[in-house]
């Protein structure tokens, strides 16, 4: 039996180590993936927004099919093969090739109610 849970804890405590993307609470961090810039944000009375910049030598591919899955888990819905929404909220990646690193620009906006 202890060695069951053992393996158990072991298999779990993974998912529990998920990294997130700098200024959100839910957004995972793809592996491979290094932020480049500050996170700036911009707040209103109407809306907030969030930018994050990013790297990685993952394809174009490769990274939208990570958050497409992964963010479909949590909840957002997939409008474009770039953007995504959940209540009030959007999330927009743009990918953009550099030579053997893509960057990328993550805009979440979140309405206030």
């Amino acid at each position: 039996m202890k060695y069951f849970l053992a393996l158990l804890l072991f298999w779990i405590m993974p998912a529990f180590a998920q990294s997130f993307l700098p200024g959100t609470e839910d957004i995972p961090l793809m592996k491979g993936l290094t932020q480049v810039e500050e996170t700036a944000s911009f707040d209103s009375p109407a809306e907030r927004m969030v930018l994050i910049s990013a790297q990685t030598s993952k394809s174009k591919a490769d990274i939208l099919k990570f958050y497409k899955q992964t963010l479909a888990n949590l909840g957002w819905q997939a409008k474009k093969a770039d953007q995504f929404e959940r209540g009030s909220d959007s999330l927009s990646i743009e990918i953009v090739p550099n030579g053997q690193i893509n960057q990328i620009q993550f805009r979440l906006s979140q309405r206030n109610p």
